[in-house]
């Protein structure tokens, strides 16, 4: 019979321990991260929520103190100045940074800027969410 020492056995136990937790820990994405790996659109909509974009903007088609974003991309919007602008990123970029530049006709110029309070990344998964949303506003 072959006796381990008190270290070993730490050792041996550690290593038991450290297999279990790699065969029934599920897939977390990348390091530091609360759960399994979202898509851009999924990491998107959390962003809608937690920014407060909710508050203002709907995603049912109902108008609220800002326009619905269901079905934004591609449509061809008019300004407060009676200029008209089709829906894209560049015209949402802007829109989230420099919110005063373009008010949509019928809303007032309300909206906060996010200039250094989204970075580029959330900004592209904010309109990879937007253009999974399809419809039409009511």
């Amino acid at each position: 019979m072959i006796f381990a020492s008190g270290t070993s056995m730490r050792i041996i136990g550690s290593l038991i321990l450290f297999g279990l937790a790699m065969v029934v820990a599920p897939d977390t994405g990348a390091a530091g991260s609360s759960g399994p790996k979202q898509s851009h659109a999924e990491q998107g909509k959390e962003l809608y929520r937690a920014k407060g974009c909710v508050a203002c903007h709907s995603t049912d088609g109902v108008r609220r103190a800002g326009p619905s974003l269901l079905g934004v991309f591609g449509r061809v919007v008019e300004m407060q100045d009676g200029s008209k602008i089709t829906v894209d990123e560049n015209y949402f970029r802007q829109s989230l940074m420099e919110p005063q530049a373009k008010i949509v006709k019928g809303f007032s110029p309300s909206m906060p800027g996010y200039k250094g309070r989204l970075t580029d990344d959330e900004v592209k998964d904010l309109i990879v969410y937007l253009k999974s949303l399809k419809g039409k506003a009511k």
